[in-house]
């Protein structure tokens, strides 16, 4: 997700259109098994005029959705991961395209589908053509790629919304930049994208940095370093945008990481702790949250465990694209 007010980016706002959707008979349909991905692909495309969005979490579900009389009618255009429990996006498509087009509005052969996904290798970009996807996108998408991604199927004539196109009004050039963003976006959005923020994932166990590497890119998020070693953490902990951080390891525990972190000058102590720890006694995760940790993930954990602590964390902080 993109809603970065940086230079670069009102640039390119300025360059596209609002699509032509008409939330009345028009529906996107978002399938990722990413919670948070969803969220944040959606306010994408509510950037570029599409406000009627439908998420499913796997294949299986999104099938019984298209499927579904109310919602086939009006599905104009699907963005699909790869990887997904249950059904992964290769045999949704799959099946998808091997249902009558007579059953759908959209013209074509069925429904126009996006792959957005961060598996992009030549084989998995193969094998997402031969299925008979539309276009391949990599994670993470900002609004300018995505804009661009649907209006070439628009203008190829494979995906048809019902609405008129319009144009994105241009700021007032009589007020100052900071007004003219409070103005024209939500007040939620903020300076920069999830996709640019840097992450220490600090953990003993190799398997844990793995998962929660794994869990952060299903987001997005390209910048994840994974340590082991918590001394070492310690030296770069101050050069992230978020720290998550088991708290009983060998050499520096988190208590010790997160009070060194606390005590340095901002900006570096005011950077967002997230500890992921087994501890169960309540004193100690008490006296860890009084250190400035904001928040705790007991061990183990799901995907959708993970996914709803950072973004407590980040709604809390009010940075990254989720507001306070």
């Amino acid at each position: 997700m993109s809603n970065t007010l940086n230079g670069a980016n009102m640039e390119a706002k300025s360059e596209f259109s609002i699509l032509p959707f008409d939330p009345l008979n028009d529906i996107v349909l978002v399938i990722d098994d990413s919670r948070a991905f969803r969220t944040l692909i959606k306010r994408n495309l509510a950037e570029i005029g599409v406000s009627a969005v439908l998420e499913a979490e796997d294949g299986l579900a999104a099938t019984a959705l298209v499927l579904h009389p109310a919602i086939r009618h009006r599905l104009r255009l699907i963005l699909c991961d790869i990887i997904m429990p249950v059904m992964d996006g290769y045999e949704f498509v799959r099946r998808l395209k091997a249902l009558p087009a007579s059953e759908f509005s959209c013209p074509g052969r069925n429904i126009p589908v996006l792959v957005v996904s961060s598996e992009h290798s030549e084989a998995d970009v193969r094998e997402a053509m031969a299925s008979g996807v539309n276009g391949f996108i990599v994670k993470p998408v900002d609004t300018a790629t995505l804009f661009k991604r649907i209006n070439i199927l628009i203008e190829q004539g494979v995906c048809r919304f019902t609405g008129e196109k319009t144009h994105r009004p241009k700021p007032s050039p009589t007020l100052p930049e900071k007004e003219t963003v409070a103005s024209v976006l939500p007040r939620d959005v903020v300076v920069r994208p999830v996709s640019e923020m840097k992450v220490i994932v600090v953990d003993d166990s190799p398997a844990v940095t793995r998962l929660l590497a794994m869990y952060l890119r299903k987001i997005g998020i390209v910048f994840v370093q994974e340590l082991n070693d918590s001394e070492r953490a310690m030296d770069l902990m101050a050069e992230n945008d978020l720290i998550i951080t088991d708290i009983m390891m060998p050499g520096k525990s988190g208590f010790d990481l997160v009070r060194h972190l606390r005590s340095q000058p901002e900006p570096a102590s005011s950077i967002p702790v997230m500890a992921v720890s087994s501890l169960r006694d309540i004193d100690k995760i008490a006296e860890l949250m009084s250190y400035g940790i904001d928040e705790y993930l007991a061990k183990p954990f799901s995907q959708t465990d993970f996914e709803e602590k950072f973004i407590s964390v980040i709604r809390k902080r009010g940075i990254f694209g989720i507001g306070r």
